[in-house]
């Protein structure tokens, strides 16, 4: 994470809640995925910055499953009171609500944005093996060997249909075993 990441976390408390005696007990971050990933490393960063500005403990804690819907579900539910956030990719607050018929949480209802942390930048990756070096090449590959795994199933599930392209699904249980899934084929 980046010093100014950082310091937009921390900024993003307000001054009057501090000032007010809050945090006054553990705060807790919450991250739906699994541990490792880059959602877990930047809520373990910001823990620590932020228990050291307020002298209070803040703790990280993995709830994972149903593409972070269990920790999100988590959050909504408890008290309104600051103590419990979720730190989590965009695509929890704008995707999910599309890909799953019905969620136990009300995204607009539910959570107020704080502040954004980072940007990453997106890549589409695949084995050595295929071949291709754009696009283009990618396509061409996908339209001559169906069907096989072609792309994360975010990705998969907007590019087939428009490039008429064949996919095989593959499950993975989280994003940090997807990555080294595609590139071993």
């Amino acid at each position: 994470m980046t010093p100014l990441a950082a310091r937009r976390a921390i900024r993003a408390v307000s001054v009057e809640r501090v000032r007010a005696g809050f945090p006054n007990k553990v705060v807790r971050i919450v991250v739906p995925y699994p541990a490792g990933g880059i959602a877990d490393k930047i809520a373990r960063e910001v823990a620590q910055a932020l228990g050291k500005r307020w002298n209070q403990s803040v703790i990280v804690e993995n709830r994972t499953g149903a593409a972070g819907n269990v920790g999100m579900d988590y959050v909504a539910k408890q008290p309104a009171d600051g103590y419990a956030l979720a730190l989590v990719p965009a695509s929890n607050l704008t995707v999910n609500d599309v890909l799953f018929k019905s969620l136990t949480y009300d995204i607009r209802k539910d959570f107020a944005p704080i502040s954004m942390l980072i940007s990453t930048p997106q890549m589409l990756v695949t084995h050595p093996g295929v071949g291709a070096k754009t696009m283009k090449d990618f396509i061409a590959f996908a339209k001559a060997n169906p069907p096989r795994p072609i792309t994360a199933r975010r990705v998969s599930a907007v590019l087939a249909p428009r490039r008429r392209v064949a996919r095989l699904r593959v499950r993975h249980q989280d994003a940090a075993r997807a990555l080294p899934g595609a590139g071993a084929g």
